[in-house]
C-alpha cells in the first residue's frame, strides 16, 4: 500500500504552477514564432539618360582633309573620311573643331558637308525679298565679329575683318576685305552692309552676281558709283562704288534694307523749347513717329541759339536713348552747356532739329 503524503501548503504553488505553464501554451509562447517574409521585390537599376552634347557634331565626308591652325593657317594635321569632331564654331567657308592635342583646328566647312558660302551676298546678310535677315542666324555663318561698336539705343556696327597683315581668306575667299553690318541688336536684325572689296576687276554685271544681284538694272550710272533703288521690298538700295573713277575696278558695296532717310518725312517735331529746370538748361523736342510700319531709334539733334542777331552756341548732340514704335511719341532732351544764369530765354531764338535717326523693323512688322 502506498501512501501519498499532502501538503495542504503546497497545493496552491502546484496549482499556481499550472495554471502559468496553461496560460504559456495558450498564449503560443511554447517556442519561437516562424514568421513567414515577403518574397524580394526587384527594384529596376536606375539608368542615366544619355547626355546631349555640348557642341554640334560634325563629320569628314571627303577621302581627306587638312586641319589648320588658322583660316587658311598652317597645316597642322588631316582628318580622314568619317571622323567626327565637337564644332565650336562656323567662320564663313571655314570650321573651328575639336582636336585630341589642341584647343582647336580648322577645316574647309565643304568637307564636312556644308555647302560653300558666298560671305558677301546681299540675300545673305540682309534677307531675301520681304524677309529679315535674323542676326542668330547670320552669327551661325560668320562667327562672332572682329569688333563691335555701338553705335545707338540698340544699334551696333560689327565688323568682320577677312584679310588682316599676314593673314587673308579668314572666310574661305579673296573676294573682299572688311564687312561692316549695321544691326538692330534689340530686333536681331541686320539694317545695312558695308563690303570692302579687294578690289574687284570687272564689270558691272559681274559683281552684281557676286553679291546675289543678277539681272538688276541700275537707277543711275555715274563715273564715280553705281546706283540701284528699290531693288526689292526690303533691300531699298545698293551702291557700287568705283576705285578711283576706274569703270572695270570697284572697291565698295553698300547697301540699306530701308531708306535711311524715311525719318525725315515719318518722324514728326509737334513742340521745341529750351527750359531751366534744377539749374540745368536743357533743349526739349516732342516728336510723333507717324510711319505705321517702321520704328525710329537713337535720334541726333543739331541745335544752334541766338540772341539778338548773336550766337550762344551751335551742336551736335545724340544720340539719345528713344525708340518710337508706329503712332508713339516721345519726348527728345538733352543737356546745354551754358550756365542757365546767363541766358535769359525769353529773349533767347532757339532752333534745334533732328539730324537722324536710325529705322528699324518693327516687332511683329515685316516677315
Amino acid at each position: 500500500m502506498v501512501v501519498h503524503a499532502w501538503n495542504a501548503r503546497t497545493r496552491p504553488i502546484l496549482t499556481a504552477f499550472t495554471g502559468l505553464v496553461a496560460l504559456l501554451l495558450l498564449a503560443g509562447c511554447g517556442g519561437p514564432k516562424q514568421v513567414q517574409q515577403p518574397p524580394p521585390v526587384d527594384q529596376p537599376e536606375e539608368v542615366e539618360a544619355p547626355s546631349e552634347p555640348e557642341y554640334p557634331q560634325v563629320t569628314v565626308v571627303v577621302p581627306k582633309e587638312n586641319l589648320r591652325d588658322a583660316p587658311n593657317g598652317a597645316k597642322v594635321g588631316e582628318a580622314v573620311q568619317g571622323a567626327t569632331f565637337d564644332l565650336y564654331e562656323r567662320r564663313g567657308n571655314w570650321a573651328r573643331i575639336s582636336h585630341p592635342e589642341r584647343d582647336y583646328v580648322w577645316i574647309w566647312t565643304p568637307s564636312l558637308g556644308m555647302d560653300r558660302v558666298n560671305v558677301i551676298d546681299l540675300t545673305l546678310l540682309l534677307g531675301r525679298e520681304e524677309g529679315i535677315r535674323r542676326t542668330d542666324d547670320l552669327l551661325a555663318v560668320l562667327g562672332e565679329p572682329t569688333d563691335t561698336k555701338k553705335e545707338g539705343m540698340g544699334v551696333s556696327r560689327w565688323i568682320y575683318q577677312n584679310m588682316l597683315p599676314g593673314k587673308d581668306m579668314l572666310f574661305g575667299t579673296r573676294k573682299f576685305q572688311m564687312l561692316g553690318l549695321l544691326v538692330d541688336e534689340s530686333g536681331g536684325t541686320v539694317l545695312q552692309a558695308d563690303i570692302t572689296l579687294a578690289p574687284y576687276e570687272g564689270d558691272v554685271d559681274g559683281l552684281l552676281s557676286l553679291i546675289g544681284l543678277p539681272d538688276k538694272h541700275p537707277t543711275k550710272s555715274g563715273f564715280d558709283e553705281v546706283l540701284f533703288r528699290n531693288v526689292y521690298r526690303g533691300l531699298y538700295e545698293v551702291i557700287l562704288t568705283r576705285r578711283s573713277g576706274d569703270l572695270t575696278k570697284f572697291e565698295m558695296v553698300q547697301a540699306w534694307k530701308y531708306n535711311p532717310e524715311r525719318w525725315m518725312k515719318q518722324v514728326v517735331v509737334n513742340d521745341r523749347r529750351a527750359v531751366n529746370e534744377n539749374g540745368t538748361l536743357s533743349v526739349v523736342l516732342d516728336v510723333e513717329n507717324t510711319d505705321d510700319e517702321l520704328s525710329y531709334s537713337s535720334p541726333m539733334v543739331s541745335v544752334q541759339m541766338r540772341r539778338a542777331g548773336r550766337e550762344l552756341g551751335r551742336w551736335q548732340l545724340g544720340p539719345a536713348e528713344l525708340h518710337l514704335s508706329p503712332g508713339e511719341v516721345g519726348e527728345i532732351r538733352f543737356a546745354l552747356p551754358l550756365d542757365p544764369s546767363s541766358v535769359n530765354l525769353a529773349t533767347v531764338e532757339l532752333k534745334a532739329e533732328i539730324s537722324h535717326m536710325f529705322v528699324v523693323p518693327t516687332t511683329g512688322g515685316l516677315p
